[in-house]
């Protein structure tokens, strides 16, 4: 439970930032990555993901913070 808090601090962080996408940051567009999406991502843990308009990842969250996938427009 303490790495799922760390994981919700990093993306509550990235929110208050800005550092991170424009869009909704809650539970209809944040989820758990799959399995094939962590092949996908080249990760090993199961990062937050979440998802653009078009139901694409645009960015993840893990313990130590947000990542923005390559060509993701900002705010």
């Amino acid at each position: 439970m303490k790495r799922v808090r760390k994981i919700y601090n990093s993306l509550m962080r990235a929110v208050k930032e800005g550092s991170i996408p424009f869009g909704y940051y809650g539970p209809e567009t944040c989820r758990w990555a799959t399995p094939d999406e962590m092949r996908r991502l080249g990760l090993k843990d199961c990062p937050m993901v979440h998802l653009d308009e078009s139901g694409e990842i645009d960015c993840y969250f893990t313990e130590t913070g947000a990542t923005v996938l390559p060509g993701t427009l900002h705010h």
